[in-house]
């Protein structure tokens, strides 16, 4: 229970931080996001003030404006459907905006020669595969 006499509390959509789009659009672990849109900071511009949500682990930030934020996905982060969102401090978080991490497709064998009929063997590469994949 808190009392508060004398405050003056107000809310805003124009402070709230709103995301309009993410590119790359998917991406997997490890990987930088940039997550364009509206971010009012009110002096806690700081790193320390703003904080990035993707899942339940923190992107790690290391671009911040108005407009952009630039962060890295965690590598421990796993694949699949996920929310991103973003706290500021003394402002509030953004709503819940839906993305996707993606497994690391590094090579593929054979990378020619398969038979467009089917049938073929082909050893993929990468990291973030686990044992739900269906290819």
């Amino acid at each position: 229970y808190a009392s508060c006499t004398g405050c003056k509390i107000f809310a805003s959509d124009s402070i709230t931080p709103r995301i309009s789009h993410v590119l790359p659009s998917a991406a997997p672990p490890g990987s930088s996001l940039t997550i364009f849109g509206a971010f009012s900071f009110y002096g806690n511009s700081s790193l320390d003030f703003v904080k990035v949500a993707v899942g339940v682990a923190n992107c790690t930030i290391w671009q911040l404006s108005h407009s952009q934020i630039v962060c890295n996905i965690s590598r421990d982060q796993r694949v699949g459907p996920v929310y991103l969102s973003i706290f500021v401090q003394g402002v509030g978080s953004s709503e819940l905006f839906p993305y996707m991490i993606v497994p690391l497709l590094l090579s593929v064998f054979p990378n020619y020669g398969a038979s467009i009929l089917g049938g073929s063997s082909i050893t993929l590469e990468g990291e973030g595969f686990d044992s739900e994949l269906i290819v």
